[in-house]
């Protein structure tokens, strides 16, 4: 005998009686963390069936389950923002009551055991119906944990095809991105855009396919660089001959801006509470809190465009291709090597002790690409 209730799992196998009552509630369970949308699952000790699923409302999760009279359960929820898990254990009432009072459910963050590593333990894979043998249940090339978070399916084998996977207008033209966490909550992520004369913009990037722009700010210059330390709530732009701009975006809704430094600044980056900024040819150095300049480092006779960092080196780029290392120091800035490298231009990152940049081609000078 094949039965399916409500969409949920299977049971195969033979049953001689079956009574099924749906669940009459005196007193709902309280969690200590709701998100959106909860993973939960109702285990029957008895017979280990599962039934599983997500609700928004405890009013639509009491609508969804079927309880045996009298029978051991195990109820799990798992919070699909934050992956905390939480559980109770009960016995259903008996066919003549049908009223039942929950405690609450606390909810806590656990890191092991993580059979796979996937980022979900073993008991929440169990509630969601994922493998805990397999990081990738469905095999779509995102890993569970990464689809539950983003609001995916980790169990609907349907993977995003590659290239453009969402997208936003934002004004202006958009010349650097940086992505940060964000502390309102776990697992935000926020992108900050430099957009040129446009100014700069704040996204909500934590549902990767469902981006929403929570700011966009006008700035004197035309804005080429941006970092932020949310840690801090400061971010700062680099707006050319309009300044170093330096902004409390404790707001996301409302960046204000702070002081503006009156320097000709075409990159910047934050870095444990040190801002360092490219103008013209050189490296400044200010406190981020304080707005108080540290140093100078002059580097290069032409223009300084971009930087990027690891470790304990600052790594920056000329507008004639040459890349120059910098060492970070308690004392301050100490310039180490350089490397010319013709055709480079624009932007550098690092990662992994690799230097990654954009590069002109130039085998025909008349036709470089």
């Amino acid at each position: 005998m094949d039965i399916r209730i409500g969409g949920l799992d299977r049971f195969d196998g033979q049953l001689s009686a079956l009574e099924i009552r749906r669940l009459d509630v005196a007193k709902p369970p309280v969690l200590s963390e709701v998100s959106e949308n909860m993973y939960f699952s109702i285990k029957n000790l008895d017979n280990d069936f599962t039934q599983r699923g997500q609700f928004t409302s405890f009013a639509q999760f009491f609508e969804t389950i079927f309880l045996a009279p009298d029978t051991p359960y195990e109820i799990s929820f798992v919070n699909r923002d934050t992956l905390a898990y939480g559980s109770f254990t009960f016995s259903s009432p008996s066919a003549g009551g049908l009223s039942i009072a929950f405690p609450e459910i606390i909810l806590e963050k656990r890191t092991v055991p993580d059979s796979d590593e996937d980022g979900l333990i073993d008991i929440a894979e169990q509630v969601i119906g994922t493998r805990a043998d397999l990081a990738d249940s469905d095999e779509d090339g995102v890993i569970d944990s990464a689809e539950v978070l983003q609001g995916l399916d980790p169990l609907d084998d349907r993977g995003f095809p590659n290239g453009i996977i969402a997208g936003l207008p934002l004004r202006g033209n958009p010349q650097q991105v940086v992505v940060r966490a964000g502390n309102s909550r776990d697992g935000e992520l926020i992108a900050y855009t430099a957009n040129g004369s446009g100014g700069i913009a704040s996204v909500d990037v934590s549902r990767f396919s469902q981006p929403v722009i929570t700011s966009q700010v006008s700035l004197p210059g035309s804005v080429s660089g941006i970092d932020a330390d949310l840690s801090r709530n400061l971010a700062v732009a680099a707006a050319n001959t309009g300044g170093l701009h330096f902004l409390d975006v404790s707001d996301p809704l409302q960046p204000d801006l702070i002081e503006t430094v009156s320097v000709v600044a075409s990159g910047v980056l934050i870095r444990n509470g040190l801002v360092y900024a490219t103008v013209r040819g050189a490296i400044y150095v200010y406190d981020l809190t304080g707005r108080i300049r540290l140093q100078i480092l002059r580097v290069s006779d032409g223009l300084l465009t971009d930087l990027a960092a690891e470790g304990d080196h600052l790594y920056t780029i000329a507008e004639d291709g040459r890349v120059f290392s910098i060492r970070i120091q308690r004392e301050g800035l100490k310039a180490v090597d350089s490397l010319a490298l013709p055709g480079a231009v624009g932007s550098i990152f690092v990662g992994g002790n690799v230097l990654y940049l954009s590069l002109i081609h130039i085998s025909e000078p008349t036709r470089p690409y």
